[in-house]
């Protein structure tokens, strides 16, 4: 190997050559960020002093830039590593002390918080913002479908979120000094780089051929909103792998992976579910062969370059994608490991993507658990919970309170449904706390059945309702349309919509019926009518009738007709203990017996 010259920069400024460099090791790989570690010889045991160590060279935080050349060559010196200072340590082994330096690229800063917020746009301008906002550059090649308008990033980081928008639009991210670059994967173009067995100054290699993760085909669908019903399936475009003699599809009939159907349980656009299959079926084909080949080092490879192996055997020849560079540098000289392939799991199975069940302040409770009602106590918090009992948990050493899930809840309004001692209900935990439980519903069972009259359940399912402990009950009837309000005493307001009525009828068999004919009210004993205001009735015509007396009273009677006025009866008598006065154009008294004229004064004009 030839002598390696290597430079050293921290914020622009080299590294003075007095101190002793022991080896470089810089790490670059698709969908990841880049690394480095240096590692220098510094601390002098009998001055108790690390110069090195102790100088702002080093400092955590400053940027570092790691540049190589072949000594004697043409070439200038490259830049293989660009990136910030993360870790300082000293080390020793009894014998000589070393100063360890580990750097992140500047894109590590996508990395360090979680956060929430809720984006609008396409994939590719909402990330683009996401890497700015790192205050590292973006460089996004492609556009991404569909426009969102509202694409909620929940509490994880930025990097994370940005890796799993890009896988989900088939995308890969590769950082190279301070720039994240999104790009589609595919292998395209002529090679770049070509590695030749025999020919080609090639140090070692490491090659595999894996079928355990092909499919014949992958498939996507998502929920149809408008059919409910899942969506017709999107098929993964075939991904071109122009490498090896084995091909995919074939491989997973012998292996058993003859599809994978992707299903999303919420709506997605036709874009995103075709960019999903389609990126599946990509990341399969790139996890089937795997590898690297280790060469002399050089600079001039950036990662998603095609790369070409040439003479490796039928198995793995042929082009495909840099998705890693390593470069060592030691005192064996300076060696770049090239690899290709990509693993087959997916970004959303890596561990720490989420945040710990229960914020990660006690072990977490998962899914939902039944739960069984205590009898009522006031919650002391005045969050009106409920007092359960929980699987697993010995009510003597502990009944936990629970809050209560309601259709509609808020100040002053509401539903008021509390449920029973005894009664089993249904305990979700909010973000997984066991601290914090909440009814979400009560169930049926065969030691708590439906009332009476609706136990037993029929395939039409035409009859719903509520009734309360003491039988109050609101009935709904979908065949016959009715809609019926009832107590326990047998009260009820019946609405009936085929037979287009309403009928009310209480305990003392008091009926009021309202139909296309009008208001019938069947009273039992006395009905009673008072405003205190005016009454007014008015109708066609007007009919009152009694078996009895019919007594009309007032301050002042007045009748009345535009037309006549009849009065008649056996005996028709008028009667004023002030004065009668009969009065017309023509006046006449006519008696078929006799007729009485009788008065302190009579005047007949």
């Amino acid at each position: 190997m030839s002598v390696v010259t290597a430079t050293i920069k921290s914020e622009g400024k080299a590294l003075k050559a007095i101190y002793r460099l022991v080896s470089i090791d810089t790490n670059r790989e698709v969908n990841r960020i880049p690394f480095a570690q240096l590692i220098l010889v510094d601390g002098d045991a009998a001055t108790r002093k690390f110069p090195l160590s102790d100088e702002a060279f080093f400092e955590p935080g400053n940027e570092i830039e790691i540049m190589l050349r072949h000594e004697g060559g043409k070439k200038a010196s490259a830049t293989v590593f660009k990136g910030l200072a993360m870790r300082h340590a000293l080390e020793s082994d009894g014998e000589e002390s070393i100063l360890r330096i580990e750097l992140r690229d500047a894109a590590y800063a996508m990395t360090v918080t979680r956060k929430s917020a809720v984006h609008k746009g396409a994939d590719n301008a909402i990330l683009k913002k996401l890497i700015q906002a790192a205050k590292v550059k973006a460089k996004i090649k492609g556009g991404t479908k569909p426009k969102h308008t509202e694409m909620v990033q929940y509490y994880c980081t930025d990097w994370d979120f940005m890796l799993s928008r890009a896988e989900a639009q088939n995308l890969a991210v590769a950082v190279h000094d301070g720039e994240v670059a999104l790009q589609p994967l595919k292998i395209s173009g002529s090679a770049k780089h070509k590695f030749e067995y025999g020919i080609s100054p090639i140090y070692s290699f490491d090659l595999e051929a894996d079928a355990g993760s092909q499919y014949a085909k992958v498939q996507s669908q998502a929920w149809d909103k408008k059919k409910n019903a899942m969506s017709k399936a999107s098929k993964g475009a075939a991904f071109a792998l122009s490498q090896s003699n084995l091909k995919g599809d074939a491989l997973a009939k012998k292996v058993g992976g003859t599809e994978l159907m992707l299903t999303s349980a919420v709506p997605l656009d036709p874009a995103e579910t075709q960019s999903w299959a389609d990126g599946r079926l990509a990341r399969s084909r790139m996890s089937l062969l795997r590898g690297s080949v280790t060469v002399p080092g050089f600079a001039e490879i950036e990662l998603l370059d095609v790369m070409e192996l040439i003479g490796f055997g039928a198995r793995f020849k042929g082009k495909t994608l840099v998705t890693g560079i390593r470069h060592q540098v030691d005192e064996a000289g300076w060696r770049t490991h090239i690899q290709f392939g990509l693993p087959a799991e997916p970004f959303y199975q890596t561990p720490d993507i989420l945040e710990a069940p229960a914020a990660g302040l006690l072990p977490a409770v998962h899914g939902l658990q039944p739960g069984i009602v205590e009898a009522f106590k006031e919650d002391p918090d005045k969050q009106f919970r409920v007092q359960i009992k929980l699987p697993g948990i010995d009510p003597a050493k502990g009944i936990v309170w629970a809050r209560l899930a309601m259709p509609d809840a808020g100040k002053q309004r509401g539903h008021l449904f509390r449920p029973e001692k005894g009664d089993e209900v249904v305990v979700g935990f909010f973000n997984d706390d066991p601290r914090q439980a909440v009814i979400l519903g009560s169930l049926y069972s065969s030691t708590n059945k439906p009332p009476k009259g609706w136990e037993k359940w029929a395939a039409d399912n035409i009859n719903k309702g509520f009734v309360s402990k003491t039988g109050i009950t609101i009935g709904i009837d979908d065949k016959e349309q009715v809609l019926t309000l009832l107590t326990s005493e047998k009260q009820s307001i019946k609405i009936d919509e085929k037979k287009k009525t309403i009928e009310i009828i209480d305990l003392n068999k008091n009926k009021i019926t309202l139909n296309d004919k009008g208001v019938v009210m069947e009273v039992a004993d006395k009905l009673s009518i008072e405003a205190k205001g005016d009454i007014e009735i008015k109708g066609k015509n007007i009919k009152m009738e009694a078996s009895a007396d019919v007594e009309v009273k007032g301050k002042n009677i007045k009748m009345e007709a535009s037309s006549d006025v009849a009065a008649k009866g056996a005996n028709v008598k008028l009667n004023g203990s002030a004065g009668v006065e009969a009065k017309g154009a023509n006046v006449k008294v006519d008696g078929s017996a006799s007729v009485v004229i009788k008065g302190a004064k009579v005047d007949v004009q």
